[in-house]
């Protein structure tokens, strides 16, 4: 039996991964001359830095992630200055003139003509009625009924 150090050698000096690698080379090559254009505009640098910040650990894979608060600060801060935004946060300002009372919006045109033919058309205020009987019975196989609707319908 051959051992695994002389099992890998062989292997690498092998026609086989000769080959490979010779392929690997040329292919890795052709790559970087055609994408060398692509590579030296101003935004690819840009998102490449980008994501080399997105994704850079600091050290966070030590103890489980953690990061100082201080450190954790410092990174944000750097980033902020990078986009251009200096304050960590924009604090609002209470309008001491705005009132304390909630302000309603009017429905929409097609909510009020919807609302008024649901007011006016005898065919929908009988529906609505029905419902409202519906909702309301006391009648055993009625809640029966209804109870086996809201049933089904939480399961859909």
């Amino acid at each position: 039996m051959m051992p695994v150090g002389e099992a890998l050698k062989s292997m690498e000096e092998s026609e086989l991964m000769r080959a490979i690698s010779r392929a690997s080379a040329a292919v890795s090559n052709t790559i970087a001359t055609t994408t060398e254009p692509i590579r030296n505009t101003a935004a690819y640098k840009t998102l490449s830095e980008t994501l080399v910040e997105a994704l850079d650990d600091s050290g966070s894979a030590k103890h489980a992630g953690f990061e100082e608060k201080e450190a954790r600060r410092k990174r944000r801060q750097a980033r902020l200055a990078k986009a251009g935004k200096y304050s960590m946060t924009s604090r609002v300002k209470a309008d001491p003139e705005a009132g304390e009372a909630m302000v309603l919006h009017k429905d929409s045109p097609r909510q009020e003509r919807w609302n008024t033919i649901k007011e006016t058309n005898p065919l929908f205020r009988k529906l609505s009625d029905l419902k409202e009987q519906y909702d309301e019975s006391e009648n055993p196989v009625i809640s029966s009924l209804r109870s086996g609707h809201s049933d089904c319908g939480l399961m859909v």
